[in-house]
Formats: C-alpha cells, structure tokens, sequence
C-alpha cells in the first residue's frame, strides 16, 4: 500500500489541478504520463533504497580483503579508488559510489597486475628548478584507455607549496577525444609513487 501512496497523490493533484482549471486549454496528458513514470521510477528507486539498507555500510568500492593503492573524490561527488588484495592475489580499478560501481577493471580479477601500466617523470630542485612530480597510471578497454593521474609542480618561489591535481583522462581509442573527470587533491589517500 505505502508503494502506491505517491501514485495516488499524483493522479489526484492531476485530478485537482484539471478541475481548479476548467476554463483553461485541456492539459497534455502526455506529461501526466511522464510524471506516472517518473513517481513509479522514485517508487522503485525507494524500494531498492529499502533493500539496500541491511548493507549499508558495505563500501562496494572497497572489500574487507583490499587495501587502497590510491584514491580520490571527484568533483562531482564519484570516488576512484586503485586497490590491492591484501594477499597480493589482484589489482582492480573501481569508480563510483560507495553503493554502486559504475565501472571496475578488469572484470575478471585474475592476471590484472600486467593490464596496467604506470609512468612517472620526476624533476626536483624546486621552484628555482621548476621541479615536477607527474604519475600515470593507466589501463585500455574495448573502446576507451584510461589514465589516473596525479600531478605536482613547484610554485614560483620557495615560499609557494605548488600546485598539485589529480582526475581520471578517458580517451576514446578510435577519435583520440579525451574527457577529463577532475578530481580533489585534498581528498587523496595513499600515493601511485609507490609504482615505482
């Protein structure tokens, strides 16, 4: 019963709505349609929510047996973690929400260590060297090559931290357009330098 309540309160504000409007045009029933569907999209949304909460505080992007490598939030709220089988039995990549994996790599978490690939250039000396630290980690589906990334360069005086930033490149192998999902520094746990 509690799932058609929304259900019912939309048909009888349509039924209202129609009924304080007599003398307007008759209303496009198409978009009634669409709200029906979007109530019963919430209605189901909320169900999985409610089966959902005897694990909620199961992290999907990261198991019991993993340890993170690194990670970050992005700046639309997805996290990316790069993790580690605490017995070294499997790498994996996992981007989404802590309840929902958009995506992991590979699917198959056996042989994954030789379908990454890390890079590094390091240049120290600071500022008066305009040092840099740039790490990449990165791994190729089907259709898209991914890079993790992790940037650092020196500021312009030694008083001056740098600047560092951090994001996933998605390149799509068959036009070479790249999309950058950005990610928070501040938000960084564990470090690819370890690669090395």
């Amino acid at each position: 019963m509690k799932k058609l309540i929304p259900f019912i309160a939309l048909l009888f504000s349509a039924f209202l709505y129609n009924c304080n409007n007599e003398g307007d045009e008759p209303q496009n029933t198409d978009s009634i349609e669409a709200q029906i569907k979007d109530s019963t999209i919430s209605i189901i949304d909320d169900k999985t929510s409610l089966e959902n909460t005897d694990n909620q505080n199961v992290d999907k992007l990261l198991r019991q047996d993993e340890e993170i490598i690194f990670s970050f939030k992005t700046k639309k709220g997805k996290t990316m973690n790069v993790v580690l089988h605490k017995e070294n039995k499997y790498m994996a990549y996992r981007f989404g929400t802590e309840n929902s994996v958009e995506l992991q790599f590979p699917d198959e978490l056996e042989n994954t260590f030789e379908q990454f690939t890390y890079r590094y250039y390091f240049r120290g000396g600071g500022a008066m060297n305009m040092g840099l630290d740039l790490n990449y980690l990165s791994f190729k589906g089907d259709t898209h090559k991914f890079v993790v990334f992790d940037e650092w360069s020196a500021g312009e005086n030694e008083n001056d931290e740098g600047s560092s930033s951090v994001g996933i490149k998605i390149i799509d192998l068959s036009s070479q357009k790249e999309i950058v999902i950005e990610g928070i520094s501040s938000t960084v746990k564990g470090t690819l330098i370890d690669f090395r």
